[in-house]
């Protein structure tokens, strides 16, 4: 799952994570980002300014869902080893 499919199942809350979310949400064409830097390149990108509140909050959702990825990928191991 990329980043922006992962944000697009996320609900935004009314905080500073939920705007994020809801704002990269938006972005139809979200670059497809591997890494925390390439974030932080890719929201400059799409025109974003990003400010400290904003880096914060996009470093939360990045943390996240490395997070998703890597029980993912433990259920995934688990998953084959059990069969």
């Amino acid at each position: 799952m990329t980043f922006h499919e992962y944000v697009c199942r996320r609900r935004g809350d009314d905080n500073l994570i939920g705007d994020f979310i809801d704002d990269t949400k938006r972005v139809r064409d979200f670059p497809d980002v591997k890494s925390w830097g390439e974030l932080k390149a890719a929201l400059f990108f799409i025109g974003a300014w990003p400010d400290d509140d904003l880096l914060k909050a996009a470093k939360a959702v990045w943390t996240a869902y490395r997070a998703s990825e890597r029980r993912a990928a433990i259920r995934a191991v688990r998953s084959g080893a059990a069969g």
